[in-house]
C-alpha cells in the first residue's frame, strides 16, 4: 500500500492504492472511514489496482466549506478521475460511498466501467424505514452493524484521545451531509434509472440499517442490474463475508473486460 496526497480545489485529499494492474477500482467508504476497508482493498489488489481515498471532512485537514451535500462529493471525485485515471474505472461503494457511487454514474457515466453498490445508501422506499443509527448506543454497534457481532473490529481499549476526535469529527461530518433528508436523496432516485454501465447490488439480508427494500428498488430502477442477497449478513458486507463479496466484484469486473 502506498498513501499520497492529491491536491484538488485547494484541498489535499489523501489516498492510499493498493496493487496494480490493468483494471482499476475506485472504493469509496462508508461513515466509518477507509480504515475498516483496508483489508478488502488488498484483497482486490490480487487482480487489480485499488484507490482508496479519505472523504473530505473525514481526515485531519477541515471540512472545506464546498462538501455540504453527498452530490458534492460525488462531483469531486469525478474531477479526481478527469483529472487523475487516464481510463475508467470500476467503482465500488459500501453505504455512504455507495450513495456516491450512484450519483458519479448518474452524472459521469463515461468515466465508469462497472458499478458494484454494496447496502448503498441515497434512496427510501416509503413504508420500509431507514434506521436512525445516529441514536444507536456505542455499546451496541457491533450487534446492530454485523449479524455476527464476533465480526466487528473490536474498538482500541482504552480509545486514544486522537482516535475518539477523529470519530467525532467524522459523525459531525456524515450528520451535515446525511441528516434531511435523512439517508437519502429524492433526486437520486429520480435519476437512478439513468445509469447506464453494468451495475452489481450487493447487500446482507439481515442489514439493520438500509432495509432489503431499498436493495431492490435499486435492482429495479437500474436497467440490468444483478441483486445479490447474503443471508447471515448485516450492514458490511465487505467485513462479514469479504471473498463471496470479493467474488461479486470481480464477477462484475470481468463481465464488462471479457
Amino acid at each position: 500500500m502506498v498513501q499520497e496526497y492529491v491536491n484538488l480545489r485547494n484541498y489535499q485529499l489523501r489516498i492510499s492504492d493498493f496493487g496494480s494492474g490493468d483494471s482499476v477500482i475506485l472504493l469509496l467508504s462508508g461513515a466509518s472511514g477507509p480504515e475498516l476497508y483496508e483489508p478488502f482493498a488488498q484483497r482486490m489488489a490480487r487482480d487489480a489496482r485499488v484507490i482508496l481515498p479519505e472523504h473530505p471532512g473525514f481526515g485531519e485537514a477541515d471540512k472545506p466549506a464546498w462538501v455540504r451535500r453527498v452530490s458534492d462529493l460525488a462531483q469531486f471525485y469525478a474531477l479526481f478521475l478527469r483529472k487523475n485515471v487516464s481510463q475508467p474505472v470500476h467503482l465500488v461503494g459500501h453505504s455512504l460511498g455507495g450513495w456516491i457511487a450512484a450519483d458519479m454514474a448518474i452524472r459521469c457515466s463515461h468515466s465508469i466501467a462497472s458499478l458494484t453498490l454494496i447496502s448503498a445508501g441515497g434512496v427510501h422506499v416509503r413504508g420500509a424505514p431507514i434506521a436512525d443509527n445516529f441514536l444507536w448506543p456505542r455499546d451496541q454497534l457491533a450487534e446492530k452493524m454485523c449479524f455476527d457481532a464476533h465480526d466487528f473490529p473490536a474498538p482500541d481499549d482504552p480509545p486514544s484521545e486522537e482516535s475518539v476526535r477523529l470519530m467525532f469529527k467524522r459523525q459531525a461530518t456524515v450528520a451535515e451531509l446525511v441528516w434531511k433528508p435523512r439517508w437519502h436523496d429524492p433526486s437520486l432516485e429520480r435519476w437512478i434509472s439513468s445509469i447506464a454501465c453494468p451495475t452489481a447490488i450487493v447487500w446482507g439480508q439481515d442489514d439493520q440499517l438500509f432495509p432489503i427494500e431499498n436493495a431492490k428498488f435499486f435492482a429495479d430502477q437500474i436497467p440490468g442490474s444483478k441483486l445479490s442477497v447474503l443471508p447471515e449478513c448485516g450492514h458490511l458486507p465487505f467485513l462479514e463475508k469479504p471473498e463471496e463479496v470479493g467474488r461479486l466484484v470481480q464477477r462484475n469486473i470481468s463481465g464488462v473486460e471479457a
